[in-house]
């Protein structure tokens, strides 16, 4: 038998990859306690390589739709597509040409413009 196993962990608050230009943890928070943040095993990786980004998320519901977004401080902008959960989870690659310029830019994996679904850059909402 012959498998791969990939681990992450990021202690709250920690200078980890959302702090790095290469890639955002995003995750569910209780909006109506303050953003704190869910651990409920639902969670997500933005990452990116220039222009070319891989969004991967976790403990989704298949019956919801998700677009991946960033808001620049004035505009809130989509990149990709519509993407759907299979088995509770995303794993979508694409090419974005203005993706990752704006360094103080904040990322989500918006659900129809539902906060309680919507996954969260983990350390710019807490």
């Amino acid at each position: 038998m012959k498998f791969n196993i990939e681990l992450y962990a990021e202690q709250l608050d920690a200078p980890g990859p959302a702090h790095t230009t290469r890639g955002v943890v995003l995750d569910n928070k209780d909006v109506a306690n303050d953003w704190v943040p869910l651990v409920d095993g639902t969670f997500g990786l933005l990452t990116w390589e220039g222009s070319n980004y891989r969004i991967r998320a976790w403990g989704l519901s298949d019956t919801d739709s998700f677009k991946v977004k960033y808001y620049d401080g004035s505009t809130e902008n989509t990149i990709g597509g519509v993407l759907t959960p299979s088995g509770g989870k995303i794993d979508s690659t694409g090419t974005y040409a203005s993706f990752g310029t704006n360094s103080s830019a904040k990322y989500w994996l918006r659900y129809e413009w539902d906060n309680a679904k919507t996954l969260f850059e983990s350390n710019l909402v807490n």
